[in-house]
């Protein structure tokens, strides 16, 4: 008899699933965003979260395209025992077409937990951070910084440069999109120039504000202290000539005293 129970509640949750994941299908689902978020890093993997309350029962993820079957994950992201994710393969990502989410949760009190969102996923795109960032000089006195881009669809990506000198105090920042290079013209060769680069999806492939971290930083040119700018060589030359005259005083004196010393002894 125990078995068949079981056997009957489990058949009964299925047709439960079974049931959500139709009405799903045929109902367009509201995205509750601040209960699953599902984030495209780089165009590599997936991940889709949720938040997890202690004494909340453990929950699990269906996704589906349109037209497609429900799957149940099968990487989850787990916390403390509990499911708090699920992590893709860029082989489950496909952009332009709607993705849905079902999180179906139940308990032995017989408590049920749903949650459901639709995503876009080239909305979803988060970049990894520009790399090999790199400075040259240009022959108008200038700087040229160049990067390579963190995805292979380059054209999709917009660029943010943040640089500054050592007296600023605030960042210069200047947005560009495509072009994995930019220019600062006029330096001073006596000064450090710092620069960093971050990227998202443009306009074109997307609509997202998942900018990327940014970059390492990469410097040019030289930090000169305020001591040290202050500093005047010519100086030196002024002084050189006070320091020869003190040493020649000091032979001088030195020559007569040895002299004297001579003279009262044969005395």
């Amino acid at each position: 008899m125990g078995a068949e129970c079981l056997w009957k509640t489990q058949k009964w949750q299925k047709i439960f699933f079974l049931l959500s994941v139709m009405i799903l299908h045929n109902v367009e689902p509201r995205a509750l965003l601040s209960d699953i978020n599902c984030i495209v890093y780089n165009e590599e993997f997936m991940e889709c979260t949720w938040k997890h309350s202690e004494g909340e029962t453990n929950c699990t993820l269906y996704y589906w395209y349109v037209a497609q079957p429900a799957v149940e994950c099968r990487n989850y992201i787990q916390q403390g025992g509990y499911n708090v994710g699920c992590n893709f393969s860029a082989s489950d990502i496909i952009q332009f077409k709607d993705f849905h989410v079902f999180i179906n949760g139940s308990s032995d009190s017989g408590n049920v937990t749903t949650k459901n969102g639709k995503f876009q996923l080239q909305d979803q795109v988060q970049p990894f951070p520009p790399g090999n960032l790199r400075v040259n000089t240009t022959e108008n006195n200038g700087l040229l910084l160049k990067w390579d881009a963190p995805m292979r669809t380059e054209r999709c990506l917009e660029y943010e440069i943040r640089h500054r000198n050592n007296k600023d105090k605030e960042w210069q920042k200047v947005s560009i999109t495509v072009q994995t290079r930019f220019n600062l013209a006029s330096v001073d060769p006596m000064m450090l120039y710092t620069f960093q680069v971050r990227s998202k999806i443009n306009v074109y492939c997307g609509t997202t504000e998942l900018w990327s971290e940014w970059s390492l930083p990469v410097s040019w040119g030289n930090f000169i202290t305020e001591d040290e700018q202050s500093f005047n060589p010519l100086e030196l030359l002024a002084i050189v000539p006070v320091l020869v005259t003190f040493v020649l005083i000091t032979y001088l004196i030195y020559k007569r005293c040895q002299d004297f010393r001579r003279k009262s002894k044969g005395f």
